[in-house]
């Protein structure tokens, strides 16, 4: 590349350099610009030293100095350059997107997002092309943290920047975001609007704050917008907006208070203001309820008694380990679940009060080298270590020798009891439909019975039964609810919450007239409730589209049966799709694998292939010990289907996530690759292709730039 006067500076201003900082040195610049394209980076980097030792420490010189650093690791002398940059020339917005990148890639206490909005702020929409992968840093430092909000946030600013080539990354990346399982679908879809009222004194002044949050300055226009704010308090169009933006930034503690003053709010509905409670509760950790994890690691004066006494008794289940272990540590001995009751093989006659749960485990790891034999045990409560230590010496007697170390660790967790007081070990052995309606039963007697008498942070230390006698504390009752309605374990397993609304002496939730509510600002987690009689065609298909983007199975299941059973949906709805996407959305894997049969003959009806369908088969084939089944189906699927586009990898990814070898396509699977006895998560994806799932949104979602309910 040659580079002249009329070319445009590197330092990052948009200008050419014969107008830029560089008109003096274009000869210079040429040169690094040159070596840099080489390849020739370490010898680029002593070149831009020797000019900036020699005082011509202009922006390109800098700017490049510190891109060359970060390439080359040296992160720490990057940073110092970055900091010299920002400092002697604070308006060039290169000098804080290198800030917010190193920052974003390994300082512990900032996240990179104020630097990244100092260097937005500058560029006020005339984004350089290196700005773009700091974002992306950014995301996954958003990610990492468990942010999801600022990171979809960050993840749709980046999409209206990127160059066409690098859309379907960033398209995937969102995609990913907004179908995850393991992120309430409170922080993934858009909160919803207040009605913006028609005329107010200070309508004018908010639109042009808020005007320039479509380019990313968000933090200058969250602070302009406190202000006006403090002047005008009690206005919910304005908390809505402060709480977006706060929750976009990653400032989660500000945007729960705001969520909060907006629930507190004469003029909203209670719907609104148990909603935004909803979200303040998600993001606000300080009220989230925890669980106590002592680690405790013991020396094992005999490691045969030790073992010996574990496989016998009834109340430790052995683990499979991965015995592959790693360079600097050797893989345990053994692994045991320790219950608190003997384990029961069979389902069958098994009575509910007799599963046992899981108080904790231990590892065994026999005499190494350089060190004695050991055990690291774990013990969960919710109380405090004394019961813990006194549980574990009560348990094993004399078999553990002298302690080493012991840490107690205080773990957050979801307002949902289960994960606080129930790790249930269920048998194996029985009929998979039989251990599935046991799952049901017990969480749902968990539900009726156990969390209306558990006291939680956000109800101020009540009980939901107690909370139902106070009304200061029913919005946060309400909101607490709804957080257990749209857990998993509510949806894995089955369970109807409407005996325990009727236990409370809470209302169950209205149908929603799509006739009175406007579609496009109905909020995700409520297409549920649609009154599914009086939707148009139209309004069925886009509000079916919507819940397949968030993979939302309640309303998943509620539309696509009732999409079935409407032949004017056909074109866009054929029955294979709507078969899989109900399937996708099951509750139990005997009803997934209805679903995917009725999948697959529609699809060969129609004459098109029914692999992807059989690939998802697999997952729920594993959970239900069918290892028969699963044999034939994947042997089906490596001699007939394997050539067709996509089916290996796909094939291959879910195989890898089962813990599958996969052979050779014309080698069948057989008894010398057997299936695990692991079984996957009931969360993880099926894998079942739905409508434009190849996007990151579909039709009537188009990402653009994202406002507060735009979604």
């Amino acid at each position: 590349m040659s580079i002249d006067s009329y070319s445009f500076c590197p330092c990052g201003s948009g200008k050419k350099i014969k107008f830029c900082c560089c008109s003096d040195l274009a000869t210079e610049l040429g040169k690094i610009v040159r070596m840099f394209e080489g390849d020739q980076r370490q010898a680029c980097l002593t070149e831009v030293d020797k000019l900036i030792a020699a005082g011509k420490d202009r922006a390109a010189f800098l700017s490049v100095k510190s891109r060359l650093e970060i390439e080359l690791g040296e992160n720490e002398k990057a940073r110092k350059t970055a900091e010299r940059f920002a400092e002697k020339y604070p308006d060039n917005p290169l000098a804080f997107c290198q800030i917010a990148l190193l920052q974003a890639m390994e300082d512990a206490e900032n996240d990179g997002v104020a630097a990244l909005q100092q260097s937005l702020q500058i560029c006020n929409g005339k984004v350089p092309s290196d700005l773009l992968g700091t974002l992306e840093a950014v995301v996954t430092r958003l990610l990492v943290e468990d942010k999801p909000i600022a990171a979809r946030a960050h993840l749709m600013l980046l999409m209206a920047f990127a160059k066409d080539e690098d859309q379907p990354m960033v398209s995937a990346m969102l995609n990913d975001l907004l179908s995850s399982p393991q992120v309430p679908v409170f922080l993934r879809a858009s909160f919803p609007l207040p009605e913006r009222p028609e005329s107010a004194p200070w309508l004018d002044q908010a639109e042009k704050i808020l005007g320039s949050t479509p380019i990313g300055i968000w933090a200058a226009s969250a602070d302009e917008l406190e202000g006006l704010i403090n002047r005008f308090p009690k206005e919910p169009w304005l908390w809505a907006q402060l709480a977006s933006l706060r929750s976009w930034l990653g400032q989660n503690t500000e945007a729960s208070k705001a969520f909060r003053q907006l629930a507190s709010l004469k003029h909203v509905s209670l719907d609104m203001a148990v909603e935004a409670e909803v979200v303040a509760q998600l993001l606000d950790d300080s009220q989230s309820d925890t669980v106590s994890i002592l680690n405790v690691r013991c020396e094992i004066p005999d490691v045969e008694a030790l073992m010996e006494f574990l496989l016998s008794d009834k109340c430790a289940v052995q683990l499979n380990i991965d015995q592959s272990g790693s360079e600097d540590e050797p893989p345990p001995k053994a692994a045991f679940d320790l219950l608190d009751k003997p384990m029961v093989k069979s389902v069958v006659d098994l009575k509910l009060d007799d599963v046992p749960s899981v108080l904790g485990g231990i590892l065994v790891y026999g005499k190494q080298t350089d060190r004695e034999a050991r055990a690291e045990l774990s013990y969960y409560s919710s109380g405090d270590s004394e019961e813990g230590e006194s549980w574990i010496k009560q348990y094993f007697e004399d078999r553990l020798g002298a302690e080493q170390s012991k840490e107690t660790k205080e773990v957050s967790v979801e307002s949902s009891v289960f994960l606080r007081s129930a790790r249930p070990r269920f048998p194996m052995d029985g009929p998979a439909d039989d251990i599935e309606n046991l799952r049901k039963r017990y969480f749902t007697q968990k539900t009726l019975e156990v969390w209306p008498q558990t006291p939680f942070r956000v109800l101020e230390g009540n009980t939901p039964a107690e909370a139902t006698k106070n009304p200061a504390l029913r919005r946060s009752l309400l909101a607490t609810l709804m957080r257990l309605e749209f857990s998993r374990e509510v949806h894995v397993h089955g369970v109807n919450l409407d005996g325990l609304r009727a236990k409370l002496g809470l209302p169950r939730p209205e149908p929603i007239d799509p006739w009175k509510n406007d579609l496009n600002t109905l909020p995700a987690w409520k297409l549920q409730h649609l009154d599914t009689v009086k939707l148009s065609d139209e309004q069925l298909e886009q509000a079916l589209r919507r819940s397949s983007l968030y993979v939302e199975a309640r309303s998943l299941q509620l539309l696509a049966k009732e999409s079935l059973a409407r032949e004017s949906m056909r074109p866009n709805f054929p029955e294979p799709i709507l078969y899989g996407l109900l399937a996708r959305s099951a509750s139990f894997s005997g009803e997934a694998l209805e679903y995917i049969d009725l999948a697959k003959k529609a699809a060969v009806e129609l004459g098109d292939s029914p692999a992807v369908f059989m690939i998802a088969e697999l997952q729920h084939l594993m959970q239900r010990h069918e290892v028969n089944k699963f044999m034939e189906v994947l042997n089906e699927l490596r001699l007939r289907y394997l050539d067709q586009p996509g089916i290996a990898e796909q094939l291959q990814q879910t195989l890898s996530r089962l813990g599958v070898q996969f052979g050779p396509p014309d080698q069948p699977a057989g008894s010398d690759q057997p299936v695990p006895e692991t079984v996957p998560p009931e969360s993880e994806s099926t894998g079942i292709w739905t409508p434009d799932s190849d996007k990151s949104t579909s039709e009537g979602d188009e990402p653009g730039l994202w406002l507060p309910g735009n979604d």
